[in-house]
């Protein structure tokens, strides 16, 4: 049972980073390609430190040292929490995600300045995490199950064989939530790692781009990309994220993704 589990990392970061490394099955279907996707066999959790630096247009930057931690049950439901340890300005602010089957996401803020953990949302789902061009439902989980999604077509990027998979919200309430009209995604086959995602806006424009590169096998089958950069096509910014010192299967416990965490 227990390799047979799979831990989901959201599209920071999540998001968005881990695959299966299985062999390309051409009969596959855009929703079996994006649940394969974001996943990694035989993991259970997750910690490792980030780095993110924020750009604006003229080229002024901001630098942020986080603490990650994930874990995926075999059940489905998925947990995530970062928290900031520098700049000492911010030091101590958290997210938590929580998603579990058949239940709506659970976000959670927590900002040293309030004293007190803020839930985010659905309405503020599509609002900037700290400044950064990831939003808070980027942090989360990509359910396949809230978007039509087909596979376009498989093509070369960057040298490597990737699917090219559409997804649109299903409903108005999750293309409100994402703030997206639609979604195209860039996934290797060699290991179901995503290499790229484009975000349309309501004018069906792009608004953001995603590229996530240099994919580390951290176990046997499971593979995670190192380094991720969004960018943001009306702002003129970017966001590049650096993982590292990856760890896995260290026995996080369930209870440290509680909300009264937070805090400490």
């Amino acid at each position: 049972m227990y390799n047979k589990m799979r831990l989901l990392i959201p599209v920071l970061l999540l998001s968005l980073v881990c695959g299966i490394a299985v062999s390309a099955a051409p009969e596959l279907s855009a929703d079996e390609i994006l649940n394969r996707m974001d996943r990694m066999e035989g993991v259970n959790d997750m910690t490792c430190q980030l780095r993110m630096t924020v750009t604006s247009k003229s080229g002024q930057t901001q630098v942020r040292n986080m603490t990650m931690y994930t874990k995926g049950k075999a059940d489905g439901s998925q947990f995530f929490f970062v928290k900031v340890d520098l700049p000492a300005l911010i030091k101590g602010t958290s997210l938590l995600s929580i998603t579990r089957a058949g239940q709506a996401d659970e976000t959670w803020l927590y900002l040293p300045a309030l004293g007190k953990p803020k839930r985010i949302t659905a309405s503020e789902r599509g609002g900037s995490f700290m400044g950064s061009d990831f939003s808070y439902q980027d942090m989360g989980t990509v359910r396949s199950e809230d978007y039509q999604s087909r596979l376009l077509r498989t093509e070369k990027l960057g040298g490597e064989e990737v699917y090219v998979v559409e997804s649109v919200p299903r409903t108005e309430e999750i293309r409100k939530a994402s703030g997206f009209s639609k979604q195209i995604w860039w996934i290797r086959t060699s290991n179901f790692t995503r290499a790229k995602a484009e975000f349309y806006d309501q004018a069906k424009k792009v608004a953001k781009v995603q590229l996530a590169s240099k994919p580390v096998e951290v176990k046997a089958g499971a593979w995670f990309n190192s380094m991720m950069e969004m960018s943001n096509k009306g702002l003129g910014s970017k966001t590049e994220v650096e993982f590292s010192n990856v760890r896995v299967n260290t026995g996080v416990k369930d209870e440290f993704f509680a909300v009264e965490n937070m805090k400490e």
